[in-house]
């Protein structure tokens, strides 16, 4: 990810750069999906096998660094079900 949100994916053809826009920024998308698993009783995006595929990859990434080797992930999964509406819109309490 590139200093101005930009991603830069890395391939055989060299470097690209996707820009990425969202209506949220990254702490209204934490705080809606916490307001919407709990007051719409909704799998939260970010749960807890998104955060151990995260500890799992940061984990990695150090012992690769100190091993100079490829570090195996098992525990990598999408962080949600493709049906999922992601932050359909603002709740009222969130709404500025």
């Amino acid at each position: 990810q590139g200093p101005d949100g930009a991603l830069w994916v890395y391939d055989e053809a060299g470097v690209t750069t996707v820009q990425v826009t969202s209506a949220l920024d990254q702490r209204e998308a934490e705080a809606y999906g916490i307001y919407e698993a709990v007051v719409y009783d909704r799998e939260p995006v970010h749960n807890g096998r998104w955060g151990l595929a995260t500890i799992e990859v940061t984990a990695a990434l150090l012992q690769s660094s100190a091993t100079h080797r490829d570090v195996e992930l098992k525990h990598q999964c999408p962080s949600w079900e493709e049906s999922t509406t992601l932050y359909a819109g603002y709740p009222p309490v969130l709404a500025r």
